[in-house]
C-alpha cells in the first residue's frame, strides 16, 4: 500500500507493482491520525479524485513560463483530449461504506 501526500497530480509509474494507492494530498495537522484511522480499520477509506492522474510525461500541460502560458492544446487539454490516456481519470476513487 501506498500513501501519497500530494499537492496535485503526480506521475506513478509504480502504480502496477502496489495493492493499493491513497492520496490525501495536504491534508493539514491532522493528516497522520487520519492515515492511522484509515490503516487501522477505524473507518473506511473513501473518495474521488478531484484531478486527472496523467499516465505519461506527454500527457502533462506545461507550465507557464515568466508570466506567459502557451494553451497549444485549447480546449483538448486532460480529459477532453482524444489521445489522453489518463493513469487516474477524474472522479476516480473507491469507497467502502456499508448502507443499512
Amino acid at each position: 500500500v501506498v500513501l501519497l501526500e500530494t499537492p496535485g497530480a503526480v506521475m506513478t509509474p509504480w502504480r502496477f507493482s502496489t495493492a493499493a494507492i491513497a492520496n490525501l494530498f495536504y491534508g493539514g495537522e491532522r493528516t497522520g491520525p487520519a492515515w492511522a484511522a484509515v490503516l487501522f480499520g477505524d473507518v473506511a477509506p473513501s473518495g474521488k479524485l478531484p484531478v486527472t492522474f496523467p499516465a505519461t510525461e506527454a500527457s502533462i500541460v506545461q507550465p507557464g513560463w515568466g508570466g506567459h502560458v502557451v494553451y497549444k492544446e485549447g480546449l483538448f487539454t486532460s480529459y477532453r483530449s482524444p489521445e489522453s490516456v489518463p493513469a487516474f481519470p477524474f472522479g476516480h476513487g473507491l469507497s467502502f461504506a456499508d448502507f443499512d
